[in-house]
């Protein structure tokens, strides 16, 4: 997004919203340093998704009334969650082809209608020289109630960003991968990057839901969810990546960071738990008294007014001349006689042309519309049967095993199988309750073709629950 203001501002208000919780945080520059005057967060009464957008907008503007913060204009982070990614190897495409090939991606891997998300795009090339391209989409929906919310606080966002990418080290510089965990109450949110493009984003949902688990078991179960994501990177990015930095205020984390220092380190990993800033980080720089968080990396970037790297959702507001040209279009101009007259003679002779052209267009047509229909009916006879060619019908098989480990009582059941290659398969449905869908992913981890089964989503705190999982298929049995 581009700053209209030139002027850096003095002080700055960044803001992120998660459900019920409210974390903000206000920071001045001080001897060009920057330094936090307020540190608050609160959870909210009301949810931001669910409940009027004048009630939720009331609730926050009288708790920053109440903590002591008057700044209206704020950065605002999205919560992970929110975001669906789709990485795509680019293929050997002309240029005008290639937005062609990006949107069938979009259209197969987003689980909803892409006219229904905000889209974002980068590209870049692996190590290995190849090229690739992540699009991560966000909810119209969601953006349209976050920012009807904001105004109702009284509130003017500059920026509407992920949250997890204004953490320090997010998004290293080029040639480097790191994976980014910030570790919440309940959920842990992943960020994998090569340099300042985002290859892969995941969310680890209730990540500490069972208390009676011990520790090590949690880090245990998060080492595993590591293995799954990094096991679907192109193997030039995995091999990359030698960092993991862990963020949050969770307890927990120090239980389980030396699980993850044993596990990873084996495999030239180092991890590490980033709770202040070292200082050095953008101009002006950061004190490294504030505690590290997305809402201090989201307010320090803008006093820095360096928003490209975040990947920006807040549509720019209409230009000064738009506003100008809407208001002003309906009054008379100067010479509106001559100038309907002259436009009327030019779209006669455009009109006039166009149907010369059509004539000889219908012409050669119809001296070609018989082979062509012959043609088009070959070409369908083609795609009819092209499906059953193979005699193995490994698609099929897949279905087959997948309806076997479904209960039979249908408590889960699947909207969507998108099986590629017939071995990547991702597989979106609901449930009647958690249970049957960790029963029906144990059933299917059991079958011997299937590996790398991942959990991607799973929403809805209540019956029925939204879910999204996906799978490696192998005919090869496991060792």
């Amino acid at each position: 997004m581009k700053w209209v203001n030139k002027r850096r501002p003095n002080s700055a208000l960044g803001l992120t919203i998660d459900g019920h919780a409210l974390h903000a945080v206000f920071v001045k520059i001080s001897r060009d340093t920057i330094e936090v005057e307020k540190d608050v967060s609160t959870q909210l009464k009301t949810d931001l998704l669910s409940h009027d957008p004048a009630i939720v907008g009331r609730e926050i503007k009288d708790f920053l009334k109440a903590s002591g913060i008057n700044e209206k204009n704020c950065m605002v982070g999205l919560p992970l969650n929110w975001a669906f990614s789709v990485h795509s190897k680019l293929p050997a495409l002309e240029a005008e082809d290639v937005a062609d090939f990006l949107q069938l991606e979009a259209e197969r891997g987003f689980p909803t209608p892409v006219d229904e998300l905000q889209t974002t795009l980068t590209n870049y090339t692996s190590p290995n020289g190849e090229p690739y391209a992540t699009q991560v989409g966000v909810s119209r929906s969601h953006l349209k109630k976050l920012q009807e919310v904001l105004t109702a606080a009284g509130l003017k966002p500059t920026s509407f960003a992920l949250a997890i990418a204004a953490l320090p080290g997010a998004l290293p510089k080029a040639g480097s991968s790191v994976i980014t965990a910030l570790v919440g109450e309940n959920r842990i949110d992943l960020l994998i990057a090569f340099g300042t493009s985002i290859v892969s984003i995941r969310t680890i949902e209730m990540a500490f839901d069972d208390q009676n688990i011990d520790i090590r078991a949690n880090g245990e179960m998060i080492f595993r969810e590591l293995r799954i994501t990094l096991g679907q990177l192109p193997r030039d990015i995995s091999g990359k990546i030698d960092q993991i930095n862990l963020f949050g205020n969770n307890p927990k984390i120090s239980g389980f960071l030396e699980v993850l220092k044993q596990k990873l380190s084996p495999m030239g990993m180092t991890v590490r738990h980033i709770q202040s800033y070292s200082g050095t980080e953008g101009s002006p720089k950061i004190s490294t008294s504030v505690k590290v968080s997305p809402e201090a990396g989201l307010a320090a970037r803008r006093l820095s007014q360096k928003p490209d790297e975040y990947w920006e959702y807040l549509e720019a507001p209409p230009s000064f001349w738009s506003k100008v040209s809407t208001r002003y279009s309906s009054r008379q101009l100067v010479y509106p006689v001559t100038g309907a007259a002259a436009v009327a003679l030019l779209l006669i002779g455009m009109f006039g042309y166009q149907q010369y052209q059509l004539t000889q267009l219908r012409a050669e047509w119809a001296g070609m519309k018989k082979n062509v229909d012959q043609y088009d009916a070959l070409q369908g006879e083609m795609r009819k049967y092209r499906p059953w060619f193979s005699s193995t019908s490994p698609n099929l098989t897949i279905l087959a095993r997948m309806s076997e480990a479904f209960p039979e009582a249908g408590s889960v059941s699947a909207k969507t199988v998108d099986i590629r290659n017939s071995a990547n398969v991702s597989c979106s449905g609901v449930a009647t309750d958690k249970n049957s869908l960790y029963k029906t992913l144990a059933a299917l981890r059991a079958l011997n073709q299937i590996d790398s089964l991942a959990l991607d989503s799973l929403k809805g705190s209540k019956a029925p629950v939204q879910f999204t999982f996906n799978f490696h298929w192998s005919e090869s049995s496991k060792p």
